[in-house]
């Protein structure tokens, strides 16, 4: 009996058509940034949104105390937004004065996983921090204690900036508007009992 080759062919056709595909699949699977990193032990998770030009789209840290607002068309590069959340008091003042109890930082990544660098955003961000309920009662008795801060790298040197933000008391959250991706943090003047991470828990990305 002859063997039927045009059988033959389509099997292997279809043998490398599957083989190619796990292959491609696995390769942008990899690219990708990793979703929920560690969140067992709380010291740093991500969650991603994919960037939307016809929708608003909101991105929520993994413990509900980060919330980020996008607008429409707010970014022009497509890829996923990632928000990282950090160890409290990720680079510490030298003089001590503040406190971060809720640090994290906003990355933009291309379809395949690349970072990008200088994303072009047009529109303005929303960022809520969502506050404990030692907290809450911090800020009603004196509210200058308390600030959504920015970290801005320098040539002389890095600093966290503050910038101006609106209270919602009925949900316990501070909110502010940032115009560029960074790292950002909920801070309070004076102690509140947060550990500080050890040197080298956590290195702000080069740009």
């Amino acid at each position: 009996m002859k063997p039927d080759w045009n059988r033959i062919i389509i099997a292997i056709g279809i043998f490398i058509s599957v083989i190619a595909g796990i292959i491609l699949g696995s390769y942008l699977g990899l690219q990708r940034p990793e979703t929920s990193l560690l969140p067992e032990i709380g010291a740093s998770s991500q969650v991603t949104a994919e960037v939307n030009n016809y929708l608003d789209t909101k991105i929520v840290s993994s413990d509900r105390k980060v919330a980020v607002y996008i607008p429409a068309n707010a970014i022009e590069n497509d890829g996923y937004i990632v928000l990282t959340s950090l160890a409290p008091n990720t680079f510490t003042d030298p003089n001590g004065e503040w406190n971060r109890p809720i640090v994290a930082n906003l990355d933009l990544y291309d379809p395949f996983g690349k970072l990008v660098s200088e994303p072009i955003i047009t529109r303005i961000l929303d960022i809520c921090f969502l506050l404990s309920e030692e907290e809450s009662a911090g800020f009603q008795k004196n509210r200058e204690n308390y600030y959504i801060q920015y970290y801005e790298e320098k040539k002389s040197e890095n600093s966290w900036i503050k910038i101006s933000y609106s209270s919602k008391t009925d949900s316990k959250q501070l909110c502010g508007e940032i115009n560029h991706l960074t790292l950002i943090s909920l801070a309070i003047r004076g102690e509140v009992g947060i550990p500080t991470p050890s040197d080298g828990l956590y290195r702000f990305p080069v740009k």
